[in-house]
């Protein structure tokens, strides 16, 4: 069973370490580390039987994996933690809850590396420690590069500064031996280690922390199973090993730490064999990585010049134009380039991406070019040479969000497209294409999930109906497509494009309702009341066809101009309006906030660019005048603007405010919540788990303070700052601002990962099958889904301020004095001027600074002081009557 898997998996971890601290003198006070460390060795990689593999897909196995590991998958967080919980963006450093009193850490400050025991007390990004010199500090938490949990007392300054002192001994004795310790323990580890599926992880490497490394770094006799190309111990490595060991033992020091720090300082030097992974971890490099690392060096030595070949390569690449710059993949060929172009990357995606070693190597690269070694040097030189467009999206580098699909899985969608697999529910399916089916979405959609359909039953009642995309008719549950949609959770929608959760082609072809095709669909109707109560209602899988495809303004506009030909809309309309009356008097709280979008587009062939010569430099309005040396110096900046300025001149930037009023809005809206009722309502009456939604009751201002406020604006703002978090799990739960007891999202299946789950659910329990997810697994699958849909969405937000920071930006560029009408609807900081306002032409909220004597509700007039999109700075100044 999944369990017994889970449970032989962690006794296997566990044994591990016990049986290595046992060889090294003793258990120790170190005999819990396999369950206690952060860095116990990873199920999820390791190779040692394939028990542990299978791990990997065992929800109860996910605390086997590494810290690092964990945090980089975006498994759920502990339960515990309140700044875990509240994170939105994934850390590669250690937290509060990786480390207590006693454990032992090491860190490097100012280039000096110390090992020290943590002492207390803990702050928010702080951690009291004090280190083997016996001199006590705090250190931040994203400094601390090792943590070893200790069990028992924390170890002294002497203690300390012995584990400190051997490790000196290690590297001064690799150094001796011409970097024979480090070289062997490479060889022994990538003759036990194999690299992940190439198909799904092709730039990945097998990481190892500190204590998976001890038996390749400082082996105690060869293993029976060894390769006979292992290399054999040598006399140096026992030397150290029995030094080390005896050490330990004389001053009580549990040996796993002792030996394990020593590990890692060895790896941290070395910057050739093994490369840093994360915060703690090692991966080996390939052979081939290290035959171009070498073959590299030979070639250095024997250049007379300052720029060899290798660097010639950079500066054609930034003096090339900017339509014909190198291919993105020009620098992936194996050579030294292709290292330092991984770490440019790190480096220019910011703080927290990148290691000691990284930035160094990007900042000698920089260098070398007569570049500015910073973050946004790094992002510059990319775009020079080709390697990133000129506003590549770093929002979603930053949080790792795959924009393509592999191979394995575009083949796979591409035969589903061709050979639909056998369906489970014809029997059933019902055939509702005499149906008048509309369509409504944003104009840019291409997953079309769901349409809507009416009729006039008579006596006021009316019959509405909602289909959605039957998308598990071609995507199984466990199915590399499904696990694939399950990791992405839900697609992403930037200014640029979309992100989708399925390969487009599949979601936009196969699964989508596209007008005047047959496809398969769930459909769910209800029979309402004139005072919109629900009195009936059915549903079961569908196929139906499109007639109408319309954006929320164009249903908008029919309903306002030509309702009489379009009856079954002007029925959705009115339904809608019932729904919404019913749900008010059932406690729903409405709120109406303007929402900003702004889009990314091509510009058409025949529509020249605004400002040929548009500087895309950050806020800078003209270019100054400068030598030809400056010229030369700077010429990788100057390259960078180019490409971005050529592509300035090839798209089109627009905003637009969203009225949340519109009537087509309501009515999309009020039929979706409609359907997640009633599924919600069949699950509850029947028990079937689903991803049920709930929201608690928020502690709403009282009347009086509402009626203190302006009307508009300001009182929706005042209500939606008191509104609860949502939540999700596998039991029902009141949906307090939806004013129903029960709620799931069904509705968008093609780009949100829960719905899936519900249609797996629902769609068993009408053909009489058990559903296939059990309780336990919803409420893991549920956590895992939320993180990473709260990752997706904050990428998203990062995307949307970059482009409105940009578009701020050209504005200001092209009319300096170009001023923006807003209206203040909060204060943050009154005393200060600190407020948030609304801008009147886009929706855009932003908080500002005005002149405190105004009033709450009162329209300013403001202008763009600086807008730097790379930067995220954004400044206005209030302009006074």
């Amino acid at each position: 069973s999944s369990a017994r898997r889970s449970q032989l998996a962690a006794e296997a971890v566990a044994a591990r370490a016990r049986m290595w601290a046992m060889s090294h003198g003793g258990v120790g006070r170190c005999a819990n580390y396999a369950t206690a460390s952060p860095f116990a060795m990873s199920a999820a990689h390791s190779v040692v039987t394939p028990s542990t593999q299978l791990s990997s897909r065992v929800p109860g196995a996910a605390q086997l994996r590494s810290a690092t590991t964990v945090r980089a998958m975006r498994l759920p967080r502990p339960r515990g933690s309140r700044d875990r919980q509240l994170a939105t963006t994934v850390r590669d450093y250690f937290g509060k809850d990786d480390m207590r009193e006693g454990y032992t850490v090491a860190y490097t400050k100012y280039d000096i590396p110390y090992v020290a025991a943590v002492a207390g007390p803990m702050r928010r990004r702080q951690v009291g420690v004090t280190d083997h010199l016996g001199a006590q500090d705090f250190v931040e938490l994203k400094s601390v590069d090792l943590v070893l949990p200790t069990v028992g007392d924390k170890l002294t300054s002497s203690q300390l500064q012995a584990v400190h002192e051997f490790a000196r001994q290690v590297t001064e004795a690799n150094s001796a031996d011409g970097g024979g310790l480090i070289r062997r323990a490479w060889e022994r580890t990538t003759a036990g280690a194999v690299e992940l599926a190439e198909d799904l992880h092709p730039e990945k490497y097998v990481e190892m922390s500190s204590l998976d490394m001890l038996p390749y770094v400082f082996p105690r006799t060869p293993s029976p199973s060894s390769s006979p190309a292992s290399p054999s111990i040598s006399v140096n490595e026992d030397h150290l090993r029995a030094t080390g060991a005896a050490l330990a033992e004389k001053l009580a020091v549990p040996p796993e730490v002792m030996f394990a720090y020593a590990t890692h300082r060895l790896l941290s030097e070395d910057g050739f064999f093994f490369k840093p992974f994360r915060r703690g971890a090692f991966a080996p490099r390939r052979a081939q990585e290290l035959h171009a690392l070498t073959r590299e060096t030979v070639e250095q030595a024997a250049e007379n010049s300052a720029v060899g070949v290798m660097w010639q390569r950079l500066d054609d690449a930034i003096a090339a134009p900017p339509a014909v710059k190198p291919p993105r993949d020009h620098f992936l060929d194996g050579s030294l380039l292709e290292l330092r172009m991984e770490s440019l990357e790190a480096f220019a995606l910011g703080e927290g991406c990148y290691s000691s070693a990284q930035k160094a190597a990007a900042a000698d690269t920089l260098g070398r070019v007569d570049m500015q070694a910073t973050e946004r040097g790094a992002f510059d030189l990319l775009v020079a040479i080709g390697r990133w467009a000129g506003f590549e999206n770093l929002a979603l580098r930053r949080y790792d969000i795959p924009v393509s699909f592999g191979s394995m899985l575009r083949a796979q969608a591409t035969s589903l497209l061709s050979a639909p697999p056998e369906d489970e529910d014809a029997a059933t399916r019902k055939d509702l294409t005499r149906l008048t089916v509309y369509a409504i979405d944003s104009e840019d959609t291409v997953e079309i999930d769901d349409g809507v359909s009416a009729e006039f039953l008579g006596n006021g009642r009316i019959r509405v109906w909602i289909h959605v995309a039957d998308a598990t008719r071609f995507v199984r549950l466990g199915s590399p497509l499904d696990e694939e949609a399950r990791r992405r959770a839900t697609s992403g929608y930037t200014p640029t494009g979309i992100v989708s959760m399925f390969p487009l082609d599949l979601a936009t072809q196969g699964m989508s309702l596209v007008r005047g095709e047959t496809r398969c669909a769930l459909s769910i109707t209800a029979t309402l009341s004139q005072e919109g109560h629900v009195e009936e209602y059915w549903m079961g899988p569908s196929t139906v066809r499109t007639t109408h495809c319309m954006t929320e303004e164009q249903a908008s506009d029919t309903l306002r101009t030509s309702a009489g030909e379009h009856p079954g809309l002007a029925l959705l309309h009115e339904a809608a309006e019932r729904r919404a009356r019913y749900r008010v008097e059932s406690g729903a709280i409405t709120i109406t906030m303007p929402e900003a979008e702004i889009k990314v587009t091509p510009r058409a062939e025949d529509q020249a660019a605004v400002d040929d010569k548009e500087n895309c430099d950050g806020n800078v309005i003209a270019a100054p005048t400068v030598s030809t040396e400056d010229k030369l110096k700077n010429r990788g900046l100057n390259a960078a603007n180019a490409v971005r300025a050529f592509e300035a001149s090839a798209m089109e930037v627009t905003t637009r405010l969203i009225d949340p009023d519109l009537p087509a809005r309501v009515l999309v809206s009020e039929m979706m919540i409609l359907a997640g009722e009633l599924v919600a309502k069949l699950g509850t009456t029947q028990g079937i788990v689903l991803p049920y939604r709930g929201q608690n009751p928020p502690k709403l201002p009282s009347a009086e303070t509402l009626a203190a406020l302006p009307e508009g604006l300001c009182r929706q703002l005042a209500v939606r700052s008191t509104m609860t978090r949502s939540n999700q799990g596998s039991t029902p739960r009141r949906h307090a601002s939806l004013g129903i007891d029960a709620y799931v999202q069904f509705t968008s299946p093609i780009r949100r990962y829960t719905d899936m789950l519900a249609h797996y659910q629902i769609k068993a329990h009408l053909r009489g099958d058990e559903p296939p997810i059990s309780a336990v697994e919803m409420d893991v699958m549920l956590e895992v889904l939320e993180d990473a849909t709260r990752t997706m969405k904050t990428a998203s937000r990062d995307a949307d301020t970059f482009w409105f920071t940009y578009n701020f930006g050209r504005e200001m560029r092209r009319d300096p004095k170009k001023k923006y009408a807003a209206t203040i609807v909060k204060w943050i900081k009154k005393e200060n001027g600190i407020a948030i306002v609304v801008f009147d032409d886009s929706g855009l909220e932003r908080k500002v600074q005005v002149d405190k004597r105004q009033q709450l509700g009162g329209k300013v007039n403001l202008k763009v002081k600086e807008a730097d999109p790379f930067t995220s700075r954004l400044t206005f100044v209030h302009l006074m009557k």
